[in-house]
């Protein structure tokens, strides 16, 4: 073994004075940038959707509806028939013809079509699946993986992959863009909301991605709290707030999102 013989005393000390490279500040979690709301307790939420000025809130055994004016939560359980063991895993609202889908068990529509306020079921509905038919458009432009979530607008579609990224499908040039790789295959974006240029992920296992799609994009990345103790799985966007669906129900401003790193 070569042996490398100890620094004089005084060029030691001299090394211990030198200025040290600053420690790489901690990545918020993204608990810390958020409101907990009592609404939904600690069901574990796995879909939301606005209809109108009310969003409805898909947690496991409960549908819930809470309207964020009076900070109140109403069970609405019982308007949608179900086993005792089915679970609510989604929410669809069909802004065109003003009705709600609920997804059951996994299953897209599932739990069949009702008029926004669930007071009665679809009279023809169609399939549930043309809820989501824009989504083959960009399947057969590209050759990622399934699409797990999709928002769109006009212009563009935010589009989370299975085993995937999250990635900004232009509908113009048919063109696909990368704005977030998670850190493993094995975590995925499962939920997405688009609002202009701006556009937010969730992805159990890693955290909650806030970007600016504008080019160059900006990721704003805020890790998973407490080792999956809060993975994100729904999110809904209303006004300047983005809702987030978790073990509970949670709230930020869009805005607070882009600067708190």
């Amino acid at each position: 073994m070569r042996h490398v013989p100890p620094l004089p005393r005084a060029l030691a000390a001299l090394v211990l004075l030198l200025p040290r490279p600053a420690l790489q500040a901690q990545e918020p979690t993204w608990d810390q940038v958020v409101r907990r709301l009592s609404a939904a307790g600690d069901h574990d939420v796995r879909g939301l959707a606005f209809v109108h000025s009310m969003l409805y809130i898909a947690a496991g055994s409960v549908l819930l509806r809470y309207d964020p004016a009076t900070d109140s939560v109403r069970d609405v359980t019982s308007r949608v028939p179900k086993g005792a063991a089915d679970q609510f895993t989604g929410l669809h609202f069909d802004v065109t013809h003003d009705r709600l889908w609920v997804d059951l068990n996994d299953n897209i529509g599932g739990g069949g079509c009702y008029s926004a306020d669930l007071s009665e079921r679809c009279a023809s509905p169609g399939p549930p699946q043309a809820l989501v038919a824009w989504w083959d458009s960009i399947g057969a432009a590209t050759s990622e993986n399934s699409i797990e979530a999709a928002a769109r607008d006009d212009r563009q579609a935010l589009v989370g992959f299975f085993h995937g990224d999250v990635a900004l499908f232009s509908f113009r040039d048919r063109s696909l863009t990368t704005l977030y790789e998670p850190p493993s295959p094995y975590t995925w974006p499962v939920a997405v909301v688009l609002r202009g240029d701006t556009a937010v992920a969730g992805v159990p296992g890693d955290g909650l991605v806030a970007i600016t799609v504008a080019s160059p994009a900006r990721v704003f990345h805020f890790a998973e709290p407490d080792s999956g103790r809060l993975p994100v799985r729904a999110l809904a966007l209303h006004g300047d707030d983005v809702y987030i669906g978790s073990r509970g129900l949670f709230r930020a401003r869009l805005a607070d999102l882009l600067r708190a790193h």
